[in-house]
């Protein structure tokens, strides 16, 4: 990750930087138990613990590139035996990283692929700036658990064709090479001075390096690679999907550090990094998002095993993240003709017309994520009533509120009304942490000062207790007013993604010891975690989309009282979005993430009669964009004017963008349903 884009020394360091925050990270990442890594601690001054989402992150980096590269190095194998190398006692197989920086694959591959590598006769050649090998040597040089494995190092020697500083370990069978690829690409020369066979299986990486470069320098580096490595796969790691909430923040992080994305904006897809890779001789090309990834290769067992490591919630963020990176694979030789098929995207582009409607940006300031909201009307002294959105904890831009609870932030709660005193809003679930959820129910009763007009509210504490029976704890709550029975239905995505979604009635009575609760467990869990649910009548109850098996799913689902039953699928998948039912015809469902690479719009509205479906985006005032709002982590409310007019206003949103802050939506917005209903 150490390459830059521009001749100045200033760039060239501040993207040297990239490769000594990664390093951290990729420490943190292996200290957290997601890799096994016993050697990155050698190349970090300072260790960090990163967040779980940011470990999260170089997890799948790692694992996907491991995974393409074992592949290869398997498939390299199979044709060696079967006998394009066959006079050769041992397969070879060159590895070349471009920008390699501080990275230890090289080690990891020999200390956990041991069997694998003993098979292999391998060249792995990193080139990267000749300050950057140099410190890499000095490290390497100066560790036993290294140095072990490569029986020490030559002397370095200059290179004037092509001109670098060349360092190899004492077989050859590790290479560093200090040389800016910016002024000379030209690896056949290279492969001569290194005398390196350049016919044998060749895997090329290039792990967020080419982003730094400018267009023309990247060109001729994957065109040289191309003509140089007749047999042979190159994988690029990057950014991609500028021009979305997410992306224009990632953007602009790497922008604010010196180290803008070169390329992000002109290769902005999947496919467009597929076509670069076409344009410059390769024989055959694949491209996927790693959100992609996820949820076709990383498996089920080990899925599970990545949700023990840390508590997490911040799946919305993670997707998104995922969402904004690619793998893009290209092949020459006998390469090009069967190892990418496994890899080629299966996500076909939805095929739905998608409208804008005309969206009003509101003055109020709430830049806040993770709360939850609630519409009630309150009596004032005048005989007037007002009606008040009422926002009830999250996590605030402007500092983090401790109402309810004197810990953190109570997030990720739902709201109770309660039957017994009007305007009571009864709080229950969620978190103050990733693995603390919240034990206690609070009643908030909301009025209106005689004298100075402001809402007042009183808060009552219930009693603590378990909610539900998930071993590991819940990380969301939603529940459901329902109109018979008294009671109301709770809805809690688990932790681990084996337990799904568990489910309650509850039934909650005001006393003047606090907040009383009656609980009914119910038999059976939903299998899919993070969908919205919304009543749909009087007692039925609609669940839609969902994060299931690292996917956002389709189902919507109708819950009578007794049992679900399948009530059609949604064009796009999504989850974490907020739902209504209008004129008891139609759900609205606003916002969410979906693992497809494609933009999900903003809005969806489904006729619960006809199944006919509709998508929407946000039109926003022109001093307003449509970027600066995030569709998660936020409530919406659907409030019913004296005359009958209907609008959903979307409160808050917004959530942590990997390393790259935190973003927030700062004001309300609002729509008429009525120019969206079918």
């Amino acid at each position: 990750m150490v390459l830059t884009s521009t001749s100045s020394a200033h760039t060239d360091k501040q993207v040297q930087k990239t490769n000594d925050y990664s390093s951290v990270s990729k420490c943190s990442t292996a200290a957290a138990g997601y890799v096994t890594d016993e050697f990155m601690e050698h190349f970090v001054a300072k260790k960090a613990r990163r967040t779980p989402l940011i470990n999260r992150g170089y997890y799948v980096r790692e694992k996907s590139i491991q995974t393409i590269l074992l592949d290869f190095l398997a498939e390299a194998s199979r044709s060696s035996i079967n006998g394009e190398c066959s006079n050769v006692p041992r397969p070879m197989v060159n590895i070349v990283v471009l920008g390699a920086g501080y990275d230890t694959l090289f080690f990891r591959l020999h200390s956990s692929q041991r069997d694998t590598m003993d098979q292999l006769d391998l060249r792995y050649i990193e080139i990267d700036f000749e300050d950057v090998v140099r410190n890499k040597l000095s490290n390497i040089q100066s560790k036993d658990k290294m140095l072990s494995l490569l029986k020490g190092f030559s002397e370095p020697r200059i290179s004037q064709n092509p001109p670098c500083v060349i360092n190899s370990s004492a077989k050859g069978k590790y290479l560093l090479v200090g040389m800016d690829l910016r002024e000379n690409a030209d690896f056949t020369a290279l492969c001569t001075e290194l005398n390196i066979d350049r016919f044998v299986p060749t895997f090329i990486l290039s792990e967020v390096v080419l982003t730094y470069l400018e267009d023309n320098h990247v060109l001729r580096i994957l065109s040289a690679c191309s003509e140089t490595f007749p047999s042979s796969v190159s994988l690029n790691y990057e950014q991609i999907q500028p021009n979305d909430p997410f992306g224009v923040i990632m953007m602009k992080h790497f922008t604010k550090q010196g180290t803008p994305l070169m390329n992000v904006p002109k290769y902005v897809s999947a496919d467009s990094h597929q076509r670069r890779f076409n344009s410059t001789g390769w024989t055959s090309s694949v491209a996927l998002s790693v959100s992609e990834f996820w949820h076709r290769f990383i498996t089920v067992e080990e899925r599970k095993r990545v949700d023990t490591l840390e508590p997490f919630d911040e799946h919305e963020e993670f997707v998104e993240k995922c969402r904004h990176y690619v793998i893009a694979l290209a092949a020459n030789g006998s390469f090009s003709q069967t190892f990418l098929r496994k890899y080629q995207s299966i996500q076909n582009p939805v095929k739905a017309s998608v409208s804008s409607i005309a969206t009003t940006v509101m003055s109020g300031y709430f830049p806040l994520y993770g709360h939850a909201s609630a519409v009630v009307n309150l009596p004032a002294p005048d005989g007037t009533v007002l009606r008040a959105v009422i926002i009830i904890g999250g996590i605030c831009a402007t500092g983090e509120p401790k109402a309810l609870t004197n810990e953190s932030p109570l997030v990720h709660h739902s709201i109770m009304r309660s039957r017994q005193v009007e305007n009571c809003l009864i709080v229950v679930g969620g978190r103050t942490s990733p693995g603390k959820p919240n034990t206690s129910f609070y009643a908030l009763d909301f009025g209106i000062d005689a004298l100075s007009g402001k809402i007042t509210f009183s808060v009552q504490k219930g009693e603590k207790r378990a909610l539900l029976n998930s071993e590991s704890g819940c990380i969301r709550c939603q529940t459901v007013d329902l109109l018979e029975g008294d009671v109301s239905l709770a809805v809690q995505s688990s932790q681990r993604e084996e337990e799904g979604s568990l489910m309650d009635y509850f039934k909650c009575d005001l006393t003047r010891d606090g907040v009383g609760i009656t609980q009914i467990p119910l038999s059976f869990n939903h299998p899919a975690r993070l969908s919205s649910i919304t009543r749909w009548g009087s007692i039925k109850v609609l669940l839609s989309g969902g994060w299931q098996e690292g996917a956002a799913i389709s189902a919507v689902q109708v819950y009578d009282g007794e049992e679900w039953t399948s009530l059609c699928d949604l064009a796009y998948p999504r989850f974490g979005h907020t739902s209504h039912v209008v004129d008891d015809r139609f759900l609205v469902l606003v916002g969410g993430v979906s693992h497809l690479t494609e933009e999900l719009p903003d809005v969806a509205v489904l006729d619960l009669s006809s199944k006919e479906q509709r998508h929407f985006t946000l039109d926003l005032p022109p001093n307003s964009q449509r970027s600066d709002y995030m569709l998660f982590n936020h409530t919406s409310n659907l409030l019913t004017g004296e005359d009958g007019s209907s609008r959903i206003w979307i409160m808050g949103g917004g959530g942590n963008c990997f390393s790259f802050g935190s973003h927030f939506n700062a004001h309300p917005l609002t729509f008429d349903v009525a120019g969206v209903l079918i």
